[in-house]
């Protein structure tokens, strides 16, 4: 009867331990997305550059990175800019999609690759109205 106790507290704990690591985990990564520490590989460094030079670095427009991105999101365009996103120039492209849901799409500045897809939630319900008419 001990020994059937031990084991069964010992069980216990291990459950316990995986839980806590898996649940650690999740919670990991769900704040890093959210709180927008996900890392941004592109190809054009901004290193030693000032925010002036962006449009000389860039090699592709801003219609090209809006065209990448309503491919990827279809939907209103609300602003495309040139930015930097740890460390590499990007285009922030903001998209109100067909559900109302604004989307933020970065885009290389370099070949065009969608580097990331993240949900926007403006402040103001009445400029989301506005915006999506």
């Amino acid at each position: 009867m001990k020994i059937r106790s031990k084991f069964s507290r010992l069980a216990s704990f291990m459950c316990f331990l995986l839980f806590s690591s898996v649940s650690s985990t999740v919670f990991s990564m769900e704040n890093k997305i959210e709180h927008n520490l996900v890392t941004i590989k592109g190809t054009v460094k901004t290193e030693g550059h000032t925010k002036a030079e962006y449009p000389i670095l860039a090699k592709i427009s801003c219609v090209e990175a809006i065209n990448i991105a309503t491919k990827r999101i279809p939907g209103k365009v609300i602003e495309c800019r040139l930015e930097n996103e740890g460390g590499f120039l990007v285009y922030g492209v903001e998209i109100a999609s067909d559900d109302r849901t604004i989307m933020e799409v970065q885009v290389d500045a370099g070949n065009g690759s969608v580097l990331s897809l993240e949900e926007d939630h403006p402040e103001d319900e009445d400029v989301l109205k506005e915006i999506c008419k």
